[in-house]
């Protein structure tokens, strides 16, 4: 679990061999969801927004911004996934995007992105205010970190009450991993996990509900890094 602390500006400037970064805002694990109300996202370092990048020979075209669904967006960013939906349940459409660091994606590119140890997909809430985009929410704790092709995202789905993210992974050894989200009093809240492990044909699901869990106290890359804890059910289904 992790603790919510208040979220605090902070404009300081880190200069590395090959980089200057001019930091924004805060935004460390223990301080998300973070709440903001510009139309602009901004790459993630080291667990901070940051407005600029300057970084090495390669890396160039990774500066600057283009614009998407009427937000600005870093061009560190790739949308990998997207879902239409109603997120404040005024019959107007809005979006879920689901941005990935392009150091996370197969790239033709000379970067090394040694200026990104820690890379965050991050699932991000594009609300529409009398036709006119803005980010309400950007969550860095919900999608999977892994790169290429084996990145273990399935997919982002409505559901009758929100939406739910699919993540998937293994052959022989394998587990599939569904949270399902709601919207409640203007929040989005974490409502069920359900997780399946399994073992030559053989499965074991267990399921998890929750009346109201707030996203910033789940770390779900933490879990899946650890094959969902599926060591057990493994062990079981292959006697």
């Amino acid at each position: 679990m992790i603790a919510h602390r208040n979220l605090y500006l902070i404009v300081t400037t880190v200069i590395a061999a090959t980089m200057t970064i001019v930091v924004s805002s805060s935004f460390r694990t223990n301080r998300f969801p973070i709440k903001v109300s510009s139309d602009t996202i901004y790459p993630m370092i080291k667990g901070n927004f940051v407005k600029r990048l300057t970084v090495g020979k390669g890396c160039d075209q990774f500066n600057g911004f283009y614009r998407r669904l009427g937000i600005t967006i870093a061009n560190y960013y790739t949308i990998k996934d997207s879902l239409t939906i109603d997120l404040n349940k005024d019959g107007i459409k809005d979006e879920l995007l689901i941005l990935s660091p392009t150091s996370l994606d197969d790239t033709k590119s000379d970067c090394t992105f040694k200026i990104d140890k820690e890379p965050h997909r991050l699932l991000v809430e594009v609300i529409n205010i009398k036709g006119t985009s803005k980010v309400r929410e950007v969550y860095p704790n919900v999608v999977s970190n892994i790169g290429g092709v084996l990145s273990h995202y399935d997919g982002i789905f409505k559901t009758m009450k929100g939406f739910k993210i699919v993540h998937e992974a293994g052959e022989r050894y394998s587990w599939h991993y569904t949270t399902e989200f709601e919207f409640l009093k203007g929040e989005t809240v974490l409502t069920k996990i359900q997780k399946t492990c399994s073992f030559n044909g053989k499965h074991k699901t267990v399921e998890y509900k929750y009346p109201y869990k707030a996203i910033k106290s789940i770390n779900i890359p933490d879990t899946l890094n650890k094959q969902c804890n599926c060591d057990t059910y493994w062990s079981k289904l292959d006697k």
